[in-house]
């Protein structure tokens, strides 16, 4: 007898699993529980099955689950709980952004891991690395700026999450500076919400990349749309 256990959460988890059918228990420790556990050495007995119609059997079965948490949860959460500390604490803070007048501290260790770009300007002999500071322009949004922060610090953004106008503007900041997660981010964020007008708006505006998967939905979103 075979017996599956689903979850609908692909994320991987960590889980302790008891099957009882009559008498009999079969408990499995599961690791990597991302969709489908199955029980395969399940022995049939007598005493188990009811007798249903003559020649149909029927087999209670009870599934107790011990929850352990999701994967990254587990072993990356201290992690994440670390880097927010950073983020609210700026004391060990050892560079600035600027934008016109305003000024972000932030953490060269964590600005130079974003990209390339960040990489060379902040360890080379270049004016970003002598002063310990980026200069952005005056054409950028400081809400880019705000929501880059918040994702390097804590891994998710604020108001890009719902406002598509800016999270466009963030994926072009991205795809400039070669911040791959976060550009990809965006577009994810930008498919959720293709509409119409948006779509005609990050097709004539946006710079696009070859891998700007954006183009590519807003393309086939007014091919759909229009037949």
């Amino acid at each position: 007898m075979k017996v599956r256990v689903i979850k609908n959460d692909i994320r991987k988890a960590v889980s302790i699993m008891k099957i009882c059918y009559g008498e009999l228990c079969s408990t499995g420790c599961v690791v990597d529980w991302k969709d489908i556990v199955y029980f395969d050495n399940l022995h049939d007995h007598p005493n188990t099955c009811i007798l249903k119609n003559g020649h149909e059997y029927t087999v209670p079965i009870t599934c107790t689950i011990i929850w352990n948490g999701f994967v990254d949860d587990l072993y990356y959460s201290n992690v994440c709980t670390h880097m927010k500390r950073l983020y609210d604490n700026k004391e060990f803070s050892d560079m600035v952004i600027k934008i016109r007048d305003d000024e972000f501290p932030a953490h060269k260790i964590l600005i130079s891991a974003l990209s390339h770009v960040f990489h060379t300007m902040l360890t080379t002999d270049m004016k970003e690395s002598k002063e310990n500071s980026i200069t952005f322009s005056d054409t950028t949004d400081t809400d880019v700026i705000k929501e880059l922060l918040l994702f390097v610090y804590k891994g998710k953004m604020d108001k890009a999450e719902t406002d598509a106008e800016l999270a466009l503007k963030l994926c072009n900041f991205a795809h400039m500076y070669q911040i791959n997660k976060l550009k990809t981010t965006c577009e994810y964020i930008l498919i959720k919400s293709l509409t119409n007008e948006n779509a005609s708006t990050i097709l004539t505006e946006d710079d696009p990349a070859p891998s700007y998967e954006g183009h590519r939905n807003c393309t086939f979103f007014f091919r759909d749309t229009s037949e």
